[in-house]
């Protein structure tokens, strides 16, 4: 880690948080709860062959993959816009790569048009499979919510609201926790956004 510390000591420094062992009583009744749904589902067996089924037979197309990613974006953009008051009108691009790494959309400012750019990975070796679940949590995570926010951002840097250092960001910085904390739960609290 930075200056020889560890990842753990690191993070309780950065972001003023301790790891704490999750109890196995917890990570056993989320096993079973995520096992029933899969049954529901239509996955008989939860071996890798029933899983490789049941992905087989869901799994979308790139082009699926890209409309259903942009469209639940768009829509969860324009749901969370009307929730806050705020129309985040911002540019951006959706590609498809095949790289093998652990990130299933990764974001960035392009810098040739200053837009956000969203990179869908479609890496069979790295297994990142786009069925309609994938679509409808990465949609309006990052569409919605980190480009949103990333957007809101650079307006107060350009208006002089905000130093430019808070322009820069990084996939490990402390912003991080705060970011992907927002990301995976703020949808939840936005009335309609799950009413298709």
């Amino acid at each position: 880690g930075p200056n020889g510390t560890s990842l753990k000591e690191y993070v309780e420094k950065t972001m003023q948080v301790s790891f704490e062992k999750v109890p196995e009583g917890i990570l056993e009744a989320l096993r079973d709860n995520l096992f029933e749904k899969a049954v529901h589902m239509g996955v008989i067996s939860l071996d890798e062959q029933g899983m490789n089924t049941w992905l087989a037979e869901n799994v979308l197309s790139q082009d699926s993959a890209h409309r259903e990613f942009v469209g639940q974006g768009e829509y969860a953009r324009r749901k969370i816009g009307q929730f806050i008051g705020d129309k985040f009108d911002f540019e951006f691009e959706v590609g498809s790569v095949e790289e093998l790494a652990y990130w299933y959309v990764w974001a960035d400012t392009n810098p040739q048009t200053g837009g956000f750019r969203f990179r869908q990975n479609f890496s069979v070796d790295a297994r990142k499979y786009w069925t309609q679940g994938k679509a409808e949590e990465l949609g309006p995570h990052e569409l919605a919510v980190h480009a949103a926010r990333m957007a809101t951002r650079r307006k107060r840097i350009e208006k002089g609201q905000l130093s430019k250092v808070f322009g820069i960001t990084t996939v490990h910085g402390p912003e991080a926790v705060v970011e992907e904390g927002l990301g995976l739960t703020i949808s939840y609290f936005v009335p309609g956004l799950y009413e298709k």
